[in-house]
C-alpha cells in the first residue's frame, strides 16, 4: 500500500494530483484529519465532475 501526503495543499490542487494518479493506482481514498472529512476518486472521473461535491 503507497500513501501520498501533501504540505499545505490546496483543495484544488488535491483534487488535480488525485485524478492524474487514479488511471495508475486504481481508487484514490482522500482524508482530511482536521475535518474528518473522506472522498474517493476513481479512475476516468474529471476534476470539473468531482469538483461540485470536493469537500475541500
Amino acid at each position: 500500500m503507497a500513501s501520498m501526503s501533501f504540505r499545505k495543499p490546496s483543495g484544488a490542487g488535491v483534487l488535480l494530483a488525485l485524478c492524474a494518479a487514479a488511471p495508475h493506482t486504481g481508487p484514490v481514498v482522500a482524508y482530511c484529519p482536521e475535518t474528518e472529512s473522506v472522498a474517493v476518486v476513481h479512475p476516468g472521473r474529471q476534476p470539473a465532475e468531482l469538483r461540485r461535491r470536493w469537500p475541500w
